[in-house]
Formats: structure tokens, sequence, C-alpha cells
């Protein structure tokens, strides 16, 4: 015969089994989200791609910067050249 602590811990632990199998059921089947759109904009707030290149001037400087991610944020990474002119 069990004993009445086996009982409730078998219990127990029927019961979170039974809820993680149907927690890992709703998650298989929830839809992927879709992946946010990543862009940087320029001065004039026109959408700049992820890899574009442009000439950026700050506080009289001008520089080429690459636009890239880093921790989920898209930013203008400096290249360390001058801008290109004609």
């Amino acid at each position: 015969m069990k004993t009445l602590a086996a009982i409730v811990a078998y219990s127990f632990l029927a019961t979170q089994g039974a809820s993680l199998a149907v927690a890992q059921e709703k998650f298989l089947k929830r839809p992927k989200a879709a992946k946010p759109e990543c862009f940087c904009t320029d001065r004039l707030g026109k959408r700049k791609e992820l890899g574009d290149i442009i000439c950026l001037t700050v506080g009289g400087r001008s520089y080429e910067a690459k636009c890239i991610m880093a921790q989920n944020n898209p930013f203008w990474r400096d290249l360390n050249r001058g801008c290109m002119s004609s």
C-alpha cells in the first residue's frame, strides 16, 4: 500500500508533467514571429538598409559610415576614412 506522501508526490509530478506537455504543445503550435525591419536613416530621414555606406558630416567632420546592427540596434559605424569628393 502506498503512503500518503508517495501519493501526494506522485500526484504533484503527474500534474507538473501534464502542464509541461500542454505548454510545449502551445509553444510548438504558435506561429513564428516576423523579423522586425531594421534600417538606418540619413539626416534627411531617408531609409538606408543594413550594409549601406554613406558620407556623414558631424561637428564639421565628414566621414564614411556604414549602417550596421549592434545589440539589436541599427547605427552608423565610422569607417575611419574621409568621404570621396568629385
